[in-house]
């Protein structure tokens, strides 16, 4: 059964959530570490360094942080982006309950329309 006060009220909940969220980004962090050869010609490991990666359009972007502690910002506002991802996709979902709500409340509501038992033909007077 549908609860519209809980509804509501969860509605509100995220709505507030939703209005704290700031800084939101989408991607990822992840430690890139680049093989550089040295004066011997021999191979040897470089970083590892913080990258930010995320999709524009078809594209993969990626930029380098400068920092541990702008890596650690970054993360958090990309876990900041998926709370709200998750907040909206729950939003919908809260929404979507409600229109079903109503609709299964209108249904409910509809009386079916009395029939009648007499023929379509008018009875005529005379008694034949």
């Amino acid at each position: 059964m549908f609860d519209a006060r809980a509804n509501e009220r969860r509605r509100q909940q995220i709505l507030a959530e939703l209005a704290t969220l700031r800084a939101i980004r989408r991607g990822s962090v992840t430690d890139q570490t680049i093989h550089v050869r040295g004066r011997d010609g021999r191979p040897h490991p470089c970083g590892p360094y913080p990258l930010y990666t995320f999709k524009e359009g078809n594209r993969t972007t990626s930029k380098r942080l400068p920092d541990a502690e702008a890596a650690a910002t970054c993360r958090q506002q990309i876990e900041a982006g998926r709370r709200f991802r998750d907040l909206v996709r729950e939003l919908m979902q809260l929404g979507e309950a409600y229109c079903e709500g109503v609709d299964a409340d209108l249904a409910q509501k509809k009386r079916p329309r009395p029939t009648s038992r007499s023929s379509s033909k008018p009875r005529s007077s005379s008694g034949r």
